[in-house]
């Protein structure tokens, strides 16, 4: 800045003795001063035409939270070199959430600027394009010219999925072919054994022909197997999320139900998730553990679009589930209509429970936490808590654990 200053200064007395005096030396001077202004302008136009970018990716599909390696090139086929270069590297910014500090560099005449990095991806998404802003400057600092160049990218990051393998389930809350206490999971295809006839068990259950041999009433024992469907339910109302401004909450929303969907598919549990788009119900089942990619590619690019109040999709959605099935809503807010859904849900016989997303280093976080959980928790409704701060491992263990 100061030596175009001091240029200008020079520039207008030079100038004005040409044009009011004349003669060739003046307008020599003159000549030679404005050619000096306008070959950065040239050489910048140059720089602009023909700088070019390339980049190359190791592995075009990783989870969120692993590291991938990635080389750029900066290049210009044209002979003649770029003294300053300044560039900034969007695609960093992009992957990791935080902007890198810009690089400065000479571009020397058909030669390459070559740069190797590793990337640590924060947030699943399909990354198509990335994109450098180069700025071109003259060696006397005269002129900047800047440049945004847009690279094909082609990487997909995929959510991050917790193992919880470990986690047991208590018996009461199994679903699938882990046996469990609750009638309403009763197998009635399959006889388990036969036992002696109590208070308040069903007639239909009487075994005839072995009760008249043994002299005796027995009734028939069901294998307690929960072929009833989880549902994985996720607020997708955007209104829900109007304070998550980076992300986190939906990201952790997605997290804690593909953990748990791959989770219920390794037991044998049939799974089904769902989740309001653009005013219509997005609905994907899983029967088996190689219908696990159909529900994760599903959620790569979920984001909260959802334009029905998650009180009102409840209401809506749920309508035609079978007595007996579980529901999992996935929330990071619960409200009193919500709260009223649930009883209702309850009692058609449909056990609803919750996952509230917090982030629990806000002030007051686990205060609210405690009063959604005695709301509700009177109503035998259960509401568990996961903050984007903690281990969602463990956080998902203390989940499956408390709902004993």
């Amino acid at each position: 800045m100061i030596d175009k200053i001091k240029f200008l200064l020079l520039l207008f007395p030079v100038a004005f003795y040409a044009m009011s005096v004349g003669g060739k030396i003046p307008y020599f001077l003159l000549y030679t001063m404005g050619a000096l202004l306008l070959m950065p302008i040239i050489h910048g136009i140059i720089g602009i035409l023909t700088i070019k970018a390339e980049v190359y990716v190791d592995d075009h599909t990783v989870h969120a939270g692993d590291t991938v390696d990635l080389s750029y090139q900066i290049y210009s086929r044209f002979p003649l070199p770029f003294p300053n270069i300044q560039l900034e590297d969007g695609i960093s910014a992009t992957l990791t959430g935080e902007k890198p500090p810009l690089e400065r560099y000479a571009l020397n005449s058909r030669e390459a600027y070559t740069k190797h990095i590793k990337i640590h991806c924060k947030r699943r998404g399909d990354y198509t394009v990335g994109y450098f802003k180069i700025t071109i400057g003259d060696i006397f600092h005269f002129f900047r010219f800047n440049k945004r160049i847009e690279v094909p990218l082609n990487l997909r990051v995929y959510p991050r999925v917790v193992d919880i393998h470990k986690v047991l389930i208590q018996p009461k809350m199994s679903l699938g072919e882990i046996l469990i206490n609750n009638l309403l999971f009763q197998d009635y295809t399959e006889i388990s054994g036969l036992k002696r006839y109590e208070p308040g068990d069903s007639i239909k259950k009487i075994h005839w022909k072995a009760s008249a041999k043994q002299e005796e009433t027995l009734v028939k024992s069901f294998e307690m197997k929960g072929e009833t469907n989880l549902v994985l339910f996720i607020n997708a109302s955007l209104e829900s999320y109007r304070e998550d401004t980076h992300g986190f909450l939906e990201d952790l929303a997605v997290e804690t139900s593909l953990s748990i969907a791959n989770y219920c598919l390794r037991k044998g549990i049939r799974v089904s998730l769902c989740y309001e788009k653009g005013g219509a119900l997005v609905y994907l089942e899983g029967n088996h553990l190689s219908d696990f990619k159909k529900l994760m590619e599903e959620l790569v690019t979920f984001h909260p679009t959802g334009t029905i109040d998650f009180a009102e999709q409840i209401s809506k959605y749920t309508t035609g589930l079978p007595s007996g099935t579980t529901v999992i809503f996935i929330t990071p807010e619960i409200d009193k209509e919500i709260g009223i859904n649930s009883i209702y849900l309850k009692r058609k016989g449909i056990h609803g429970e919750y996952i509230l997303l917090q982030n629990m280093e806000a002030s007051g976080a686990e205060q609210e936490l405690n009063k959604i959980r005695k709301r509700l928790g009177g109503e035998g409704i259960k509401v568990y808590g996961i903050g984007r701060t903690e281990d969602l491992s463990m956080g998902l263990g203390v989940y499956y654990e408390s709902g004993a």
